[in-house]
């Protein structure tokens, strides 16, 4: 699936379609992924139909499948600028600065 055409909705519906073939994948039931997650079954539910979960479901889910390491794919850490590590001259930022108009 091509994400950048997708709409947000279109994206939910693929991603909580992999959830289920992940879980199925490794023979579990939604009642035991719930279980090892700590949540309550119907939020493994939610997640495997609409998708409308908290961030942090989502991270228990991943710890269950052993995919944490796919977050660096999702969001990878952006590090900082050349322009802004040579401004910092060894301090680290620690604030955003107020926008100029």
């Amino acid at each position: 699936m091509d994400f950048s055409l997708a709409t947000d909705k279109e994206i939910l519906n693929e991603l909580s379609s992999r959830v289920k073939q992940w879980r199925l994948n490794i023979n579990m039931t939604q009642k035991d992924l719930a279980s090892y997650c700590g949540v309550h079954v119907q939020t493994i539910k939610t997640l495997e139909g609409s998708g409308r979960v908290t961030l942090e479901t989502v991270i228990k889910v991943l710890r269950a499948f052993n995919q944490l390491g796919s977050l660096d794919k999702i969001l990878p850490s952006p590090g900082i600028s050349p322009i802004q590590l040579h401004k910092l001259q060894g301090k680290q930022r620690k604030a955003a600065s107020k926008s100029k108009k």
